[in-house]
């Protein structure tokens, strides 16, 4: 039988002061740079040929064979958002990251 379990209390606040929300962004440039060429390296960039509308936004432009280039600075927002949301995450059993 299923029990009812107890609530699970909030992840830890993401509300934070300004000054924290400037330290949690900050990564020196050369962290940032080693991490575009690890992803150039392999090969984040590179997209499909299909591309869906909600897509369109991410894309830096298309090749002339077709292969569509993903625009590599917005990917990089969009990782160190799941990174501090998950980071965010009392219980790293919790995680489950696809």
């Amino acid at each position: 039988s299923l029990a009812p379990r107890a609530p699970v209390p909030p992840p830890r606040s993401l509300r934070h002061t300004a000054a924290a929300m400037a330290s949690m962004n900050y990564i020196s440039e050369e962290q940032k740079k080693k991490d575009f060429q690890m992803m150039l390296a392999c090969s984040t960039h590179l997209g499909t040929k299909n591309l869906d509308y909600q897509m369109t936004r991410y894309v830096w432009k298309r090749k002339p064979d077709g292969i569509h280039i993903i625009n590599l600075g917005r990917t990089y927002d969009k990782l160190m958002l799941a990174a501090r949301i998950i980071v965010a995450i009392e219980n790293p059993a919790d995680v489950c990251v696809i």
